[in-house]
């Protein structure tokens, strides 16, 4: 068992390093085509932050993540075993990112409704310059938070292979740059059911009539199902930030942003 959680961790970091940069890249190549905001200066900061807290949270939170919930269900047994081989894998994975979108969706709304998590949360909303960088733009404790909460609940509901954690860790990763680019993107009729970066743009809106709508990660089905779905309008593309809050720019301002709040 410890040999596995071993080269599962070993693997997952390296490889969420190279999906990390790649995304980024990509990401940031797209956002040219069709900006939002000409002018994204925070870009360089978000990464910079990233790299620095790497190794401390956030890269390795979908791999300590993955591992964790695989252990969990792997002691626990689980309670709902999922199919991990051929086409079914495709569906388990859908199946546990659903239902962590779930639990991020109530948690995701707890850090807007409580003060001591909106502190910690509130850093991830101050990009005045909303970009695909933006994802990983988070407090390290507030990631770690997420982490503790989540994964283990997993685990403890289904009954996770290895292949399935590592399904869930780079679907997890892979899916929170898309909603966050700086691109000028509509899903359509689809804006319900996968979230884009236009329906994610109003939760991240710096105008009073967007605040306290659209919180799922993945699914806004959520945030329909609860009451909380903004659909956008046409051509919807709101500032993003805080208005009451100075951004961070010096690495010292990110890492004791909650005592400034």
């Amino acid at each position: 068992m410890h040999a596995v959680l071993n080269h599962l961790g070993e693997f997952l970091l390296r490889s969420i390093f190279l999906v990390w940069c790649v995304c980024v890249l990509l990401g940031s190549i797209a956002e040219r085509i069709r900006p939002v905001q000409t002018r994204c200066e925070s870009w360089t900061f978000n990464v910079c932050y990233t790299a620095v807290m790497a190794w401390m949270a956030f890269l390795l939170t979908p791999a300590v993540g993955a591992s964790l919930a695989f252990a969990v269900s792997h002691l626990h047994t689980g309670w709902i075993p999922l199919p991990a081989h051929g086409v079914g894998t495709i569906f388990s994975i859908l199946v546990l990112l659903a239902a962590k979108d779930f639990l991020d969706y109530w948690i995701h709304r707890a850090q807007h409704r409580f003060s001591w998590l909106w502190k910690m949360h509130s850093f991830h909303h101050s990009d005045p310059a909303m970009n695909v960088a933006t994802a990983q733009r988070h407090y390290w404790l507030d990631r770690a938070f997420l982490t503790v909460a989540v994964y283990p609940l997993i685990g403890v509901v289904f009954s996770i292979t290895p292949a399935l954690a590592l399904g869930l860790s780079f679907g997890t990763l892979f899916w929170s740059f898309f909603p966050h680019m700086n691109l000028r993107l509509s899903m359509g009729p689809f804006s319900w059911l996968v979230l884009g970066p236009q329906v994610h743009r109003l939760h991240h809106s710096a105008l009073p009539e967007h605040f306290n709508c659209n919180y799922a990660g993945v699914f806004p089905v959520w945030d329909l199902i609860f009451g909380t779905y903004r659909k956008p309008g046409v051509s919807e593309f709101p500032a993003t930030g805080l208005a009451k809050a100075t951004p961070p720019t010096r690495m010292i301002d990110a890492l004791i942003w909650p005592l400034k709040q």
